[in-house]
């Protein structure tokens, strides 16, 4: 229960303190915690919490917002792992090949590449998004 009582106060935090480090990027832009008292919090999404920090382990339950351009409400919010967290941040470089968008990262898993080498093939090489994610993988022998 530590770790929820954390995400809760981590968020109104953001939300609505202006000395937060993260405010600008959260009740700076606008976003709200709808939530008005940490029970409320527990009541919504403290089950599903359990759920995930029991499946994930605790330090990889973050809290996460759907649309990160929308609020903290039990709508928009679930419980995600660190991973996916990271793949649904507003500054991340998204990539759409045959009609898929996904995360460099996203693209890397899928066709088992490290994400530093797919965005060295696009970035520094200029490989077409095509040629980066369909070239095979050469190994050294």
């Amino acid at each position: 229960m530590e770790k929820l009582y954390q995400s809760f106060w981590s968020m109104k935090g953001r939300c609505n303190n202006i000395t937060n480090r993260s405010y600008n990027n959260y009740g700076g832009r606008g976003i709200k915690c709808f939530w008005k008292s940490f029970e409320e919090f527990v009541n919504d999404m403290g089950e599903s919490y359990k759920i995930h920090a029991k499946k994930f382990g605790e330090n990889n339950t973050t809290l996460d917002r759907i649309d990160g351009n929308s609020h903290y409400c039990k709508e928009n919010c679930r419980w995600a792992t660190r991973k996916v967290q990271a793949n649904n941040r507003r500054n991340n470089h998204l990539i759409t090949f045959n009609k898929e968008t996904k995360t460099i990262s996203q693209w890397a898993d899928d066709i088992g590449m490290k994400r530093t080498n797919l965005k060295n093939r696009i970035n520094n090489l200029d490989w077409s998004i095509e040629e980066a994610l369909t070239k095979p993988i050469r190994f050294k022998s």
